[in-house]
């Protein structure tokens, strides 16, 4: 860019789906190009792969009627998904008479093309185009709530709380949390709890604090480490975190509660 001296360019270094989701209006992409995705080989990582029907589907609402969709792997298992994934899109036609190329002659070779070619792996090139059907399928945008925290009476010692911490989960309808790991703060009297959080489009990895204040109650909030969003999923995290203390003392009780959630199977 700088050498061609191009203002024309704009460069984002974001998760695919999520950026897409959010920043991009309907019908705004003229051509998308998908070089040599990560096939996430192990299969208990498959989910993570990129090109699933949903994506496309992502896709084909952002993308302009005529558009262009290229796809390159070098990965013989990924690339049967990936066709599997096209084929059964009700969005995109194939551009070629055959399912893929085995060889192309692009504007730009990559990094990991080149070193799949000198290798003597087999790359497929996938060639499509958005039609015109209409997808109804709307992708919303989630909704911010306020900051959640939540204020507690509760008699228990922070460090007891560390001492008793063990990593744990949450399905919560289509939210995923993980629980890692609770630090103790050499600074203050605060508990930081590391947690993912994933619902779409967001994934998002947090610090919760746990916190007691000169007053003497607790308070669980959200950390402002790596400005996280306050989504249902965030509220939902702190939710989890204050049934998790009280499995050890029943006498917690609420003061106040900014929490917003709603049932487990109606977020």
């Amino acid at each position: 860019m700088q050498r061609s001296g191009l203002s024309n360019l704009r460069l984002l270094q974001a998760d695919s789906q999520t950026a897409i989701w959010l920043l991009l209006k309907r019908e705004s992409i003229g051509e998308i190009v998908i070089n040599f995705p990560d096939p996430w080989p192990k299969a208990s990582h498959h989910h993570r792969r990129l090109l699933s029907e949903r994506f496309l589907t992502l896709l084909g609402t952002r993308a302009m009627s005529g558009s262009r969709l290229d796809i390159a792997t070098d990965h013989g298992e990924y690339a049967a998904e990936i066709r599997r994934n096209l084929e059964s899109s009700a969005h995109f036609d194939n551009r070629l008479s055959a399912p893929y190329l085995s060889s192309d002659i692009p504007i730009l070779h990559t990094k990991y093309e080149m070193k799949a070619i000198s290798e003597g792996r087999t790359c497929y090139y996938f060639k499509y185009r958005r039609n015109s059907n209409t997808i109804l399928e709307a992708f919303p945008i989630l909704e911010e709530r306020p900051l959640p925290h939540i204020v507690l009476k509760c008699p228990l010692p922070l460090n007891e709380l560390r001492l008793e911490f063990r990593p744990f989960e949450i399905d919560h309808g289509d939210i995923h949390i993980k629980y890692l790991d609770l630090y103790q703060s050499t600074q203050e009297d605060t508990l930081l709890a590391e947690v993912y959080v994933t619902e779409e489009p967001y994934h998002q990895h947090v610090c919760l604090a746990v916190r007691i204040r000169s007053a003497g109650d607790m308070v669980l909030s959200l950390h402002s480490v790596g400005f996280p969003r306050p989504t249902p999923g965030i509220h939902l995290a702190i939710h989890y975190l204050f049934e998790w203390i009280v499995t050890f003392d029943q006498d917690v009780s609420i003061i106040t509660s900014t929490l917003k959630i709603s049932s487990r199977n109606a977020i």
